[in-house]
This record gives structure tokens, sequence and C-alpha cells, in this order.
């Protein structure tokens, strides 16, 4: 029996590793969920990207050759995307998609404005506007309701209108540097997704 367990203790591994890759991968990629406190998600971002180092450890661990490919396949897929996220600066977007820029505090919810920049074409700034609400002591729910990646955003002023909606005057500097205003509608459900 503790044989059986030695055995089948590297395959447990993979399958942690892996399903805890593809969870946070998705979660990156649609930012559903997040820590409070943006310490914690540096913390996450860092766990991540030592999934490949676990993975070559997990490997010593297998006997058989075949086992041992299967480890390797698994990999190489944490491992490309840990190459690009220390390249071209794309760590700094990882933990910056966790970090607000500023925060408008409501009554239920709060909407917050992340800051954007791409990465590889200067002129690509902008910001995301998601609304959020503490589910969980410590974790918050995010949904992204509004996106603009063609100007710099400089400030933002809010204004209710009724329970659900709120109007957002963007400020913001255009191509050729002069300050225009921006005005959005924007219709929020109390419980973010339903």
């Amino acid at each position: 029996m503790k044989l059986l367990r030695i055995r089948i203790r590297p395959l447990i591994n993979l399958l942690f590793f892996g399903t805890s890759f593809i969870l946070f991968l998705t979660n990156l990629i649609f930012q559903v969920l997040s820590f409070v406190e943006p310490l914690f998600n540096g913390l996450a971002v860092s766990l991540f990207l030592l999934i490949p180092f676990l993975l070559i450890v997990n490997g010593f661990l297998f006997t058989k050759w075949w086992q041992k490919i299967i480890n390797l396949l698994f990999f190489i897929v944490p491992s490309l995307v840990s190459i690009l996220v220390f390249s071209n600066q794309v760590i700094l977007l990882f933990i910056s998609v966790y970090q607000p820029d500023q925060e408008i505090k409501l009554r239920d919810y709060n909407i917050a404005i992340y800051k954007t920049s791409g990465f590889f074409i200067e002129s690509s700034q902008g910001f995301i506007l998601k609304q959020e609400k503490v589910i969980f002591p410590g974790i918050k729910l995010m949904k992204k309701v509004y996106q603009n990646n063609n100007f710099s955003l400089y400030d933002i002023d809010y204004k209710k209108n009724g329970d659900k909606r709120i109007i957002l005057d963007f400020i913001y500097f255009d191509e050729k540097g002069k300050q225009q205003k921006y005005s959005q509608q924007l219709e929020l459900k109390k419980f973010i997704y339903f």
C-alpha cells in the first residue's frame, strides 16, 4: 500500500500543478477573482511562475520513461508562458492587472480604474473600468464593464443616476495633447454577474 502511494504521488502532483496552472491562467485572462491586498496578488503571480520549476522536480519522482515524457510535455506550456512573462516587461502587466489606479466606493460595490499600457505599441495606453465586490474576506469578484485603449486617462469624475446607473466623465489627453472630456453612462448590477 505504501509503495502504491509513492507511485501515485507524482501523478497527483502533476494533476495538481496542471490544474493550478490552467485555473490561474484562465483567471488571468478573464480577470474574475482577485485578492483585496495587492501584495497577495504579487505572491500569486510568483507562485504561478514557479510551476515549471516544480514540474522539473516532479519529473525526478517518476520511475518509468513514458511518465517522464508526459511530465515533460506538461512542463513545456508553463515554461513558455514564464519566458513570455519575463520578456518584454509582461511581468508588470501580470501584476498591474490586479492593482487599481483609482477606486470609486459605492454602497454595494466598487468601481475600479485600471490603467493599461501596450508594451509593444506605446500609443495604446488607456484604462479598464471594473465593477468589484468582496465576496469572501480578502477575495473580490471582478467584472470588466468598460475598456478604452485609444487615449491616456488623466482624471475621472462620476455621478449617480438612480440606483443602478452611474455617469462617468473621463478627462483625457488625445493624440495631439489636447485635453478632452468623454461621458459614458453605465448600468451596473448589484450582484455583478446577475
